[in-house]
């Protein structure tokens, strides 16, 4: 939906809310006018009924006379009636059966009427049985709106006359309802009585279920041409109904008129509202469509390009002036940033430029991206690009090198130098952009080289040392014999001892690694049984472990066997003792255990001394290399020889960190 149709069903939709109550209130009102009608109608028809009960009982009072009239005979009470009352059309004398005796009257009526027998008539029975006078069978003869009346008199004998109600029908008639609508006469049976042509074509079956239901108005009779609005009340004492009766379109013409003119009302507000409301959204959208259109020339770095700020609404019009400003302040600022940028960037590019590190930036894939002189110069790249397939292969073997070698590789140059690098790889995972890989190459040539040269050194100063210390070692126990009984002298010579022990020991330390590094140390491999290597590698130490109150245990399985060349295997594990020696305190406990696990066998050497750090489990399998902050005499040689003898198995030696020294060899079964 668009902005433009948005405003207009807001403003339209908020003109519209009066209306809502509006109609509510019609439909209320047409709900309390149709009530109000029908008790129009439900009172008019009470005052007719009270009118036609007074008028019939009237007619009852002035036939009184004939209780009084004992001994008379027939043809003398007839002419009494007919005398005293004008309103019979006829008069008659029956039997106890309903038969005539004696009648008198008009030539129409007694034409009409005949030989009189009411014996079978319900109304005659009904009198018979209660012996009170009764009104009822309503009819007209020839166009004379008649009833009959029974009275009883003496000897069994009843009194009927035809009683002429034109009177009644004419007190009613001049009760007018509408244009069309009046009070009429009917029975329980649903028949209307009145002058002809003058009756509503209300269908009988309809009046009768209005008589017998409980409501006595009803807004929907049902008759020929329409629907009659109508209410009745009973006659009191009589087999009769006053109903009125109206057309419904003439009982609501008022309330209908009424409605159309609001409905009608309504309808021209909404339109005028709705006009109204798209000339105002047409206006509105105007100043916001030009909003819209240089916000989007603002997203394209399109600056240049002001909005129109002629509006009619003074308050867009200082709007879109504020927004012109923020676009040249915006476009003033990424000018000066552009400028700052490229000014950093040169800066950084020449900062890059003075590295002797090479600097290397490519994709998960090794496509190259970036690469400074000193990385091109390695590559085999020019200044102005030549990046190629070859490239993304030697970018991706420093990867595959840097994960098999470790930080220090060695690559050969495009002269074909051989040159050592340290290798940092840092991946970089940006949120908008694709990850990349960032490496960073140190030239360490020149330190391998010094490393080496001091190695050198130290293996010709080892190697010159060993025969003179081993010499001084046969005349140091040469003295121990001579002075066997002299306990000062033994105990200084026992120092001397034990320093020359342990020159003698670093120097077959220094030597046994540059035999490792540099090759020349070969392997004698056979199958060593664990459980002998290891107590011949835990009898040197028990002694020492006494000493120091240390407790020491050996758990290896029987039948467990090694492959790897006994002397290094036997090296390995006197290193891991005399560390776990060193480390253990007085009163702790030191194990040696193998087991057998998937693809070879385990050696694990444990202790309750304080650890190694979790920052240095790498560091101690170095060179020289120390737990920071130790106070142990040592070289740091030990671990880096096992280290190696494990690696020349083809197998590895993990540390646990934390308290308690835990190491683990694993030696391949092949």
């Amino acid at each position: 939906m668009t902005l433009f149709n948005r405003l207009l069903l807001i403003i339209f939709g908020i003109g519209l809310i009066p209306i809502i109550p509006t109609g509510g209130f019609l439909f209320y009102y047409q709900s309390v006018a149709r009530e109000n009608i029908l008790t129009l109608h439900q009172s008019l028809s009470g005052m007719a009924g009270v009118a036609a009960a007074s008028h019939l009982e009237a007619l009852v009072k002035e036939v009184s006379w004939l209780s009084a009239s004992a001994g008379k005979d027939g043809k003398e009470l007839v002419a009494s009636a007919l005398g005293r009352q004008g309103r019979f059309a006829l008069a008659a004398v029956l039997d106890g059966r309903g038969r005539e005796l004696h009648k008198d009257g008009t030539f129409q009526a007694r034409r009409l009427f005949g030989e009189l027998d009411f014996s079978g008539n319900p109304l005659f029975a009904s009198a018979s049985a209660s012996g009170k006078p009764a009104f009822g069978n309503f009819e007209l003869v020839y166009d004379l709106p008649v009833c009959h009346l029974f009275y009883p008199l003496d000897g069994g004998r009843w009194f009927f006359a035809a009683v002429d109600l034109r009177e009644l029908f004419s007190v009613l008639a001049r009760q007018r309802i509408g244009s069309g609508g009046g009070v009429f006469l009917a029975d329980s049976s649903g028949g209307l009585f009145g002058p002809p042509g003058g009756l509503p074509p209300v269908d009988p079956d309809a009046l009768k279920d209005l008589f017998s239901g409980e409501s006595r108005h009803s807004d929907s009779i049902a008759g020929r041409g329409g629907r009659y609005v109508g209410a009745f009340s009973p006659v009191p004492g009589f087999d009769l109904m006053v109903v009125t009766l109206q057309a419904g379109h003439d009982a609501f013409r008022g309330i209908n008129l009424i409605t159309s003119l609001i409905v009608f009302f309504l309808l021209a507000i909404s339109t005028v509202f709705y006009f109204s409301a798209l000339l105002l959204s047409r206006r509105l959208i105007g100043p916001v469509g030009e909003l819209m259109a240089g916000a989007a020339r603002v997203t394209g770095q399109n600056f240049k390009q002001p909005v129109d700020e002629s509006t009619g609404i003074r308050e867009f019009s200082e709007l879109l002036k504020a927004f012109n400003a923020m676009m040249r302040e915006v476009d003033r600022y990424q000018e000066m940033q552009v400028e700052k940028v490229l000014e950093e960037k040169q800066k950084t590019d020449l900062l890059i430029s003075l590295l002797h590190d090479a600097m290397i930036l490519c994709d998960m894939r090794g496509e190259l991206v970036y690469a400074n002189s000193r990385a091109r110069s390695l590559l085999g790249l020019g200044s102005a690009g030549g990046e190629n397939e070859e490239t993304r292969r030697r970018i991706s073997g420093i990867v595959k090198l840097r994960a098999t070698a470790g930080e220090v590789i060695s690559l050969e140059t495009p002269g074909g130098e051989t040159r050592w690098f340290r290798v940092n790889i840092q991946t970089l995972s940006p949120r908008k952009q694709k990850p990349a890989i960032f490496i960073l190459l140190r030239d360490v040539t020149a330190e391998r080289q010094l490393q080496a040269m001091k190695d050198d050194f130290f293996h010709s100063v080892a190697h010159d040392l060993r025969a003179p210390l081993l010499s001084m070692q046969g005349h140091i126990r040469l003295l121990e014999k001579a002075l066997s009984g002299d306990a000062d002298k033994s105990g200084r010579l026992s120092e001397i001892k034990s320093s020359s022990s342990r020159i003698f020991e670093l120097l077959e330390n220094i030597l046994d690694i540059s035999r490792m590094e540099s090759g020349s140390l070969k392997l004698e491999k056979e199958a060593v049984p664990a459980a002998g290597l290891a107590e011949s590698a835990a009898g040197r130490f028990r002694h020492l472990f006494e000493e120091k109150k240390v407790r020491f245990a050996v758990s290896v399985p029987e039948g467990l066997e090694l492959r790897g060349d006994r002397k290094m295997l036997e090296r390995l594990l006197e290193n891991l003792l005399s560390n776990a020696l060193k480390f253990t305190p007085e009163g702790g406990e030191v194990s040696l255990s193998a087991s057998s696990v998937p693809g070879g066998a385990e050696l694990a050497v444990t202790d309750t001394g304080p650890g190694v750090p979790a920052g240095e489990v790498e560091s101690i399998f170095e060179k020289y290399g120390r737990v920071k902050g130790t106070d142990k005499p040592g070289f740091g040689l030990g671990l880096a020889i096992v280290k190696r003898i494990a690696g020349l198995h083809g197998g590895d030696i993990r540390a646990a960190a934390g308290p308690g020294g835990s190491f683990r060899v694993f030696l391949p079964s092949q």
